[in-house]
């Protein structure tokens, strides 16, 4: 996913086009899970990261801190604890696929 870094020149074709809309229902999915759940409340920073990801989402482009956003996102515990028990949630599948590769 160098794309997503800027890092390579795929960020100009048709496919990197489609990994960003999977990346994003992808994290979506899990934030809605967060929300249907718990919600973000007691977590700021986790607040601010969701932020971050939904500004981008209306983008046609990754802003450099979109991915570290993405991926502190998910390495939190209360993250990865809805991931776990994601049966009980309408989590994309292959969400851990997606977001393991930033």
């Amino acid at each position: 996913l160098a794309f997503i870094h800027n890092k390579d020149s795929i960020a100009d074709s048709r496919w990197s086009k489609i990994l960003q809309q999977n990346l994003f229902e992808s994290i979506k999915s899990i934030i809605n899970a967060v929300q249907e759940n718990q919600g973000f409340q007691d977590n700021p920073n986790a607040q601010a990261l969701v932020q971050t990801i939904e500004n981008a989402a209306l983008s046609d482009h990754f802003s450099p801190e979109v991915p570290q956003a993405i991926k502190s996102l998910w390495e939190m515990e209360f993250i990865q604890n809805i991931w776990i028990n994601r049966k009980n949630y309408s989590i994309n599948p292959c969400a851990s696929y997606y977001l393991s590769l930033i």
